[in-house]
């Protein structure tokens, strides 16, 4: 009897175990503050090409209209360096976006950016190419995909294949990048109360790249992975860190003649406030 009892308590204690389920809350007129480093780096036979950024940016929910997510955000903090071909130099032009507001519009339906406004037209094309570009692989309202819901400790999905427009180079032209995606909820942990989801990610990307940089052009195709450590309040619903890194390999025609090359990419988001 007492090893009925004993089975039946672990069958219904497993049974219970809890289900989480992964979407971000935004609340109308609360602003957060976000700390990012981002660096890029391609890796050539006659030198380093790198595109680094290290940011504050301070985020405001202005409600939802006509379907979509208003997001304000300010660069509240900015340092952009790029490197080319070993020679390193400021990027006035990145930095002049310190202290210029725009708004991102958010699909409800989709987490994703539909467009950008901002009433500074002159910075306009400059925040579309930063602001926009890497940031398509952020799904603002369903971080982790739809079908992250129920999820178990332990538990792996894969949402479906993603895309998105990568924006590298002085120009305003994309690329084409293809993500297949997976997670998993390594460990659910109590910190000050609130419940922090340990998450880790795997991502395998493809991209047929072409830029210019310098006036210097830059083409080929993008393979590769990315691994990314997240840290997730599930009591209140946001990120609190992200770390992602990969070492992606290119082939490439530089200047007429056919190079392999290694893409370095790391970044790191962290929520201040």
């Amino acid at each position: 009897m007492i090893r009925f009892l004993l089975i039946l308590f672990i069958i219904i204690f497993c049974n219970a175990q809890d289900s989480y389920s992964f979407i971000n809350n935004f609340s109308v007129g609360e602003t957060v503050t976000d700390s990012k480093e981002n660096i890029m780096a391609f890796e050539l036979p006659q030198g380093v090409t790198q595109t680094g950024i290290t940011s504050t940016t301070k985020r405001k929910c202005l409600g939802y209209k006509d379907g979509y997510l208003l997001l304000e955000e300010t660069i509240a903090d900015i340092i952009s360096t790029k490197m080319t071909l070993g020679k390193m130099s400021s990027d006035f032009e990145t930095n002049s976006l310190l202290g210029i507001p725009y708004t991102l519009f958010i699909d409800t339906l989709s987490g994703k950016i539909d467009h950008m406004e901002t009433e500074y037209k002159e910075y306009e094309e400059l925040i579309n190419t930063m602001a926009m570009g890497m940031s398509d692989f952020e799904n603002f309202i369903y971080p982790f995909g739809k079908n992250a819901v129920n999820i178990k400790i332990g538990d792996t999905w894969i949402p479906p294949v993603d895309s998105m427009d990568m924006y590298m180079g002085d120009g305003d032209e994309s690329n084409y990048m293809i993500i297949e995606s997976k997670f998993t909820l390594d460990k659910v942990k109590q910190k000050k109360g609130d419940s922090i989801a340990y998450i880790s990610a795997s991502f395998i990307i493809s991209c047929d790249l072409e830029f210019i940089q310098d006036s210097k052009v830059f083409t080929g195709s993008l393979n590769g992975k990315m691994k990314d450590k997240i840290r997730f309040n599930l009591s209140q619903n946001h990120y609190i860190l992200h770390k992602s890194s990969g070492a992606l390999q290119w082939r490439m025609f530089f200047e007429g003649e056919k190079l392999n090359a290694t893409m370095n990419i790391t970044s790191k988001t962290k929520r201040v406030k």
